[in-house]
């Protein structure tokens, strides 16, 4: 695995909540327009809207976990053995931050997006201080300090 490979996951999930924002926008639309299409679901137009809302957050989720499986690999790697599972962001963070000499400020943008997710995923907080792309420009701002390859992890 080499680090292309990390910012290819990220685009990833950009591309897909760009997908999603437009198939929701374009629902919404349609329901707008003729509410009937919505009687073969449980949908409620105001579900769509509030999906609509929530979906840079939902997407910061799943681009946070492709950013945390990238620390996990690259310090299984290095360490030449297994992350426990459970190990907090947090300590990824700063384990991969001081093997990688990191930037401090690199590491406190990561983590404020870390604080960002957190506030969403175990508060409902939709914070709306750093956008998609903000965020996004941060991780791959701490992932560029990862190695080109990244050997094989012991698993």
């Amino acid at each position: 695995m080499n680090r292309s490979d990390f910012f290819k996951r990220i685009r990833q999930v950009e591309a897909e909540l760009a997908a999603a924002h437009l198939a929701l926008a374009r629902l919404d639309n349609q329901t707008r327009e003729d509410i009937t299409i919505l009687t073969i679901s449980s949908v409620a137009p105001n579900d769509i809207r509030l999906a609509l809302g929530k979906l840079e957050h939902t997407y910061l989720v799943r681009m946070f976990a492709a950013f945390e499986y990238a620390l996990r690999l690259y310090l299984m790697s290095v360490r030449r053995r297994a992350v426990l599972p459970r190990t907090p962001a947090t300590h990824l963070i700063r384990i991969a931050a001081g093997r990688l000499s990191v930037p401090i400020d690199t590491v406190r943008k990561v983590d404020e997006v870390r604080e960002l997710r957190n506030g969403f995923v175990h508060e409902g907080r939709l914070d709306t201080s750093l956008t998609f792309a903000d965020c996004r420009a941060r991780i791959n701002r701490f992932l560029g300090q990862l190695p080109h390859e990244i050997p094989p992890a012991i698993r």
